[in-house]
């Protein structure tokens, strides 16, 4: 389950963390950007070693991007 930020927020980039809440995963949107790379450098600065619990979201596009293993950013 996905939980939304309000709106309007006037930001492009979405980033999600996922966590697992009485054994079923959440995502909950921590952070809104507008590059990709301000949102990766956001992940990096939260917890590196933690980047697969992290996507990125492109609102306008409905695109969604992962970091992985080698912490490269990929389209999911």
């Amino acid at each position: 389950m996905k939980m939304k930020m309000p709106e309007p927020n006037g930001y492009r980039f979405r980033v999600y963390k996922a966590t697992n809440v009485d054994g079923a995963i959440q995502f909950t949107a921590f952070y809104n950007d507008t590059t990709l790379y301000g949102c990766v450098d956001y992940m990096k600065r939260w917890n590196d070693k933690q980047m697969h619990n992290w996507y990125i979201e492109d609102v306008d596009a409905n695109v969604k991007f992962e970091m992985n293993n080698n912490n490269e950013l990929v389209m999911m």
